[in-house]
């Protein structure tokens, strides 16, 4: 297929008059700029590769004992972004009531950019509510993940450290009293 574009590229560069050592040296720079293209998208791969991979590893051994590997592979692969809104549906609903429609939300944003970024906030604890089933682990496990790969400068320390247990593992009160800066830890 190349080749063909080639040959189409010289009969039309002589159809229109164009020197041959001209029609080679675009040749050459397109050929050079394709390989050098490659190159580049063959390296981004691979560096996308290696951090997603590194990044795994690191989280395997944060989230262990309390999730397995294959836990936090399935969470991470399988995850659907959440959404919140202020308003309970089921007022929402309601005939007659004054909201027009309640704003939605997504929940992973939120947290990263409002609750666990401003200070002035007064709302200090905030509670993931659903059925069995519904996505809880996951959207913390997922959170939890977003959280350590935040942008951040080089060498500039997260304001917070953040720490995930799941409540009904025997003996957590223990490993909660183990954290170390409690006023700077997001639990």
């Amino acid at each position: 297929m190349i080749s063909e574009l080639l040959k189409l590229f010289k009969a039309t560069a002589a159809r229109f008059g164009f020197p041959e050592w001209l029609v080679n040296e675009i040749v050459f720079l397109l050929v050079l700029l394709g390989f050098v293209f490659f190159v580049l998208r063959q390296l981004y791969k691979a560096l996308k590769w290696f951090f997603l991979w590194n990044n795994q590893r690191k989280l395997n051994r944060d989230l262990h004992p309390y999730y397995s590997k294959s836990d936090v592979e399935r969470t991470t692969k399988y995850f659907i972004p959440v959404k919140h809104q202020s308003v309970a549906p089921s007022i929402d609903a309601e005939l007659g009531s004054s909201y027009i429609s309640s704003p939605k939300e997504e929940l992973i944003p939120f947290f990263l950019k409002k609750a666990f970024k401003n200070d002035k906030d007064d709302n200090k604890y905030y509670l993931i509510l659903a059925d069995s089933g519904m996505g809880k682990t996951t959207f913390m496990i997922n959170l939890y993940i977003r959280y350590k790969n935040a942008f951040r400068l080089p060498f500039a320390p997260q304001k917070y450290d953040i720490k995930l247990f799941p409540l009904g593992y025997p003996n957590i009160l223990e490993d909660i009293d183990k954290v170390k800066d409690k006023e700077n830890t997001i639990l």
